[in-house]
């Protein structure tokens, strides 16, 4: 099973209109691994970058994460 260190930091990029998934599960499970995750939705891509985490993670399925 995957884990993470206590105290490590996620800034959750997700569209919170996607059909295809839910931004608040994908924290839950996140922080179920041990992670702290502040949700940024799309518009607020660059506040997520400037928001310290160790690790920025986008949720897609809806186009988000597109070539």
């Amino acid at each position: 099973m995957l884990s993470m260190s206590r105290g490590f930091r996620i800034a959750l990029v997700a569209n919170p209109e996607s059909r295809t998934g839910d931004p608040r599960a994908v924290a839950e499970r996140l922080h179920t691994l041990g992670a702290e995750v502040d949700v940024f939705q799309l518009g607020d891509i660059e506040r997520a970058a400037s928001a310290g985490a160790d690790r920025i993670v986008v949720a897609g399925g809806d186009g988000t994460v597109a070539p």
